[in-house]
């Protein structure tokens, strides 16, 4: 289906009849928008008025009551000072009698009298509705009514008339409010005069709805109701004492909060939210707020309706101007172009031009002029089109790419001679080529890169005719007829005549590549041979690794290999010494000391072991991180109670300041950050001078960064002993002092730290002390995590001693490790240990009589430790034996290696006595507690 269009006539009137519409409707929005604003300025001001005069006219009964009420008590003082020392009973007699039941009543007769309340003794009163002077009956004792309350001293110290709260009145069925006026005589409160008003007909007022969402109601200023058109029967079972904080109701609240800001003036106020139209009267007297509840959509219907006159006014108006319009436009526009149209239709035909009318001197007329004009000039066009094919020609003809235009059929409708260059034809030649002529008779072939020959179809032109998408770029070598051969980038287009969806034809733009492909090749020649080389080189680094790979197992094995053979003798010196220590009958102190100097220096040696293997470790990258979440608070407090006893012994203090309301938790590995930590404790508490002390604290860093701070009171460092701080095997005694240390310590803190992503950095002054800053990655507590840690120390575990005698069996082949270890578990009863001298009498033994738990070295003749353990965990029969490692193979890859085979525990030598018999008992009481 044709796409419909518009003429111009009919797009003006209807961009004219839009640009009308949206001002009118503008000009009807402002209108109602100042409409709604004047209808609620006034409605506001009328119901102002309107609740003036309804509080004055609500307030005159209680103004009267008021009045009346003063009056009475004057009167009746005036009367009673009158009287003097007379005797009042005559008077009495004449107004009350004793009725049968013993009650004195008013007299029948004398039923509209006064309205006087004697304090504790009578009460006479005027109620058109009851008679309560005749409706009391003997029971009726009780006269703490409301009037007589309000009228007590203590609750009327001033003396003044007051009002009561609402009350219902039993006796007249109604709900009322009293005002009371105090009688007091000589200064002493001897009555009350008061009149009761009911507000039965002011109620009904107030809960009577007259417009559709519209309602009244009555507060009084402690904030109870005391009318409502949905809850009076809430407010009646309150006995008229029903309190906003017990509805709870959000709107009743936010309309008290409006009256309690109101004043006593009456006020058209709305609530927070607009949403409510609120106005506001002081009832005089017993001081309500009387308040009527208008929807805001009540009040805005108002402008709402004078607006709707003034859109329909608009749209009337709008609907005429666009009738007037339409008119005009096809008069004045419609018409003129209708004749100009048939002129350019004639034109198109080939007719001789038609002159239109010239009388009107306006833009249509201008536009005829034009019109007339151009046609003159067509004629004068057709000759330029004609010179600038010409121009077109020779163009074509000088361009250095190759251009052909051939039909579907292969006919060749154009080309120029660069085309006949490229391809090595004459003109004759190719003018001769036919619907069945093809380029390969006159010998030319052409290739694809790969050197594959295109078959007759397979040429650009042929898959541009199928698919109809223009080629572009297609890289092709054509070998012309002399032998001789070019590579061109070939370019192909449809051509279309109008209206049909098949090219008819297709030109095709050859340009000639050769140089840039000769150039290609040679550099791809150049890069075969780059290739070569860095295939050469790369085979060179390879062998540079793997040797430099084999030099690192080669460092990892000699560091394992060295720390077994330096662990195996300090076993038997550290294992011998503390049995020595520990022997029965106790040594004397001389030799006591010289054996504890032998232990101290056993220590010692393992340390400077300990730590000199650590940095080999560290320097050949076989040293892991496990990083994880961790409260920083609660690894400072674990490692300041490890270094508490050693500062203990040097008067030093630590302190710790980092405690907060929050925890700081960082990212790193729980092990290395202790170890790092204690390093510096350490030092701090060796270098310091007698009672400093030692300072931890946390402080934030960069963004998503805590600072870990330790600082001491000890001699502190110069500027040239700085530089040297982390070299190894640097110390700064002075002189005639005796430190023990390695000076490899802070190498290996600075290290983990950088292991762990962070950094260590220190300051320091000679004579003020140090401090170093140990910058730690952020991180989030994990989900789950209790916000504790448990504290282990092995050198104070408490675990209880085996229930019965157990056999260990000890896999060990040298002899002095075995003596010291039977020596050892001689120390403690209950152990009965059997001795295997290799891995496989250890099998066999465990195999034919197994034991409570096994303690093996690792490496064993026969078969070593790792093996043993598999097969014994491996044999049903023994794989629930407790296994226990005690090996000099301190690596952290010996120990991996140990905990995957199956060993429980693995303990390092040299021997530690206390954490030996701590695991034994552990495991065993373990292995008890099992079902």
């Amino acid at each position: 289906m044709a796409e419909m269009s518009l003429s111009l006539s009919s797009r003006v009137l209807l961009q004219v009849g839009l640009l009308m519409a949206a001002a009118t409707g503008l000009t009807t929005a402002l209108i109602y928008r100042d409409t709604l604003k004047d209808v609620r300025a006034l409605t506001a001001t009328n119901l102002q008025q309107v609740l003036a005069a309804r509080a004055e006219l609500e307030a005159q009964p209680f103004e009267f009551a008021h009045d009346n009420t003063l009056r009475l008590r004057d009167a009746w003082l005036e009367r009673l000072h009158a009287k003097g020392d007379a005797d009042p009973q005559a008077e009495f007699n004449a107004w009350f009698r004793r009725d049968s039941d013993g009650v004195t009543r008013i007299r029948p007769e004398r039923a509209n009298s006064a309205y006087i309340a004697l304090k504790g003794k009578g009460l006479v009163m005027h109620s058109p509705s009851a008679n309560w002077g005749r409706l009391v009956n003997k029971d009726t004792h009780d006269f703490d009514h409301p009037p007589l309350r309000d009228a007590a001293p203590s609750r009327n110290p001033k003396r003044v008339s007051t009002w009561t709260d609402v009350y219902f009145d039993d006796k007249a069925r109604t709900w009322m409010v009293s005002v009371v006026a105090p009688i007091d005589v000589a200064g002493q409160w001897v009555g009350l005069a008061g009149q009761d008003v009911s507000i039965d007909a002011l109620i009904a007022r107030t809960i009577q709805q007259t417009t559709e969402g519209v309602y009244s109601l009555i507060f009084n200023d402690k904030g109870e109701l005391i009318a409502h058109p949905h809850l009076m029967d809430k407010i009646k079972a309150s006995n008229g004492e029903l309190k906003l904080n017990v509805l709870q109701d959000p709107v009743l609240t936010e309309i008290y909060r409006q009256v309690k800001q109101a004043g006593h003036t009456p006020v058209v106020r709305d609530t927070s939210d607009h949403a409510l139209v609120l106005g506001i009267a002081r009832i005089a007297g017993p001081n309500w707020y009387s308040v009527t509840v208008y929807p805001r959509q009540v009040v805005d219907q108002l402008a709402t309706n004078a607006a709707r006159n003034v859109v329909m006014l608009g749209a009337l108006a709008l609907l005429a101007e666009l009738l007037l319009l339409a008119w005009i436009v096809r008069r004045q526009i419609s018409r003129p172009l209708r004749h100009l149209q048939m002129a350019t239709d004639a034109i198109e035909a080939g007719d001789a031009p038609r002159v239109l009318s010239k009388r009107r001197d306006d833009e249509l007329g201008r536009l005829s002029e034009s019109f007339n004009r151009m046609a003159l000039a067509v004629r004068a066009q057709v000759k330029s089109l004609k010179e600038k094919e010409s121009y077109l020609r020779l163009l074509i003809d000088t361009l250095a790419e190759g251009m052909v235009v051939r039909e579907r059929s292969l006919k060749l409708l154009d080309f120029n001679d660069s085309a006949l260059a490229l391809y090595g034809v004459s003109r004759e030649q190719a003018t001769a080529v036919t619907a069945t002529g093809d380029p390969v008779r006159y010998g030319i072939r052409q290739f694809r890169p790969d050197g594959s020959e295109y078959g007759p179809n397979e040429l650009p032109f042929q898959r541009m005719m199928e698919t109809r998408q223009p080629v572009r770029g297609e890289l092709i070598r054509i070998l012309r007829s002399d032998g001789t051969s070019i590579w061109g980038s070939v370019n192909v287009s449809p051509l279309f005549r109008e209206g049909e969806g098949e090219p008819y034809a297709g030109m095709t733009v050859v340009n000639d590549v050769t140089r840039y492909i000769l150039a290609e090749q040679e550099l791809r020649a150049a890069n075969d041979e780059l290739e070569r080389r860095v295939h050469l080189r790369t085979t060179e680094l390879e062998h540079a690794k793997d040797e430099a790979e084999h030099a690192s197992r080669a460092k990892t094995e000699f560091l394992s290999g060295m720390s077994h053979e330096l662990r195996t003798p300090l076993n038997a010196i550290l294992g011998f010494a503390q049995l020595l220590s520990l022997a029965r009958p106790p040594l004397g102190d001389a030799d006591l000391h010289k054996v504890r100097q032998i232990e101290a220096a056993g220590w010692h040696l393992l340390e400077l072991i300990n730590e000199v293997l650590d940095l080999a470790s560290i320097e050949a990258g076989a040293v892991g991180t496990s990083m994880e979440s961790l409260d920083l608070g609660l690894v400072i407090k674990e490692t300041l109670e490890m270094v508490g006893p050693a500062a203990e012994e040097r008067n030093v203090v630590l302190l710790d300041r980092s405690s907060s309301a929050q925890a700081q938790w960082v990212l790193a590995d729980r092990k290395r950050l202790k170890q790092v930590l204690s390093n510096l404790l350490s030092n701090g508490v060796k270098y310091n001078r007698y009672q400093g002390t030692v300072t931890v604290t946390v402080e934030p860093g960069a963004p998503g960064q805590v600072v870990l701070v330790v600082s001491d009171t000890g001699r502190g460092l110069t500027p040239q002993q700085l530089e040297r701080l982390f070299q190894p095997f640097t110390r700064f005694e002075a002189e005639g002092e005796i430190i023990q240390g390695t000076g490899i310590g802070l190498v290996i803190t600075r290290r983990l730290v950088e292991l762990m992503g962070g950094q260590l950095t220190v300051e320091s002054s000679p004579g003020q002390g140090s401090m170093f800053r140990v910058q730690l990655k952020a991180a989030t507590p994990p989900a789950g995590v209790a916000e504790k840690l448990a504290l282990v120390d092995g050198h104070s575990l408490a675990l209880p001693g085996v229930m019965a005698e157990s056999r260990l069996l000890y896999v060990e082949d040298n002899p002095s490790n075995v003596e010291l270890f039977i020596g050892v578990m001689a120390l403690q009863a209950g152990y009965r240990v059997e001795v295997a001298n290799d891995g496989l009498q250890g099998l066999a033994m465990a195999r034919a009589n197994p034991p409570d738990l096994a303690v093996i070295d690792i490496n064993l003749p026969g078969i070593d430790g790792i093996e043993l353990c598999r097969r014994l965990k491996g044999d049903p029969a023994t794989r629930h034996i407790p296994l226990i490692a005690l090996s000099a193979n301190a690596m952290p890859s010996d120990v991996a290696k140990a905990q995957r085979a199956g060993f429980d525990v693995y303990l390092t030598k040299p021997l530690n006595v206390i954490q030996l018999f701590s695991e034994i008992d552990r495991m065993l009481n373990m292995r008890e507690s099992l079902p």
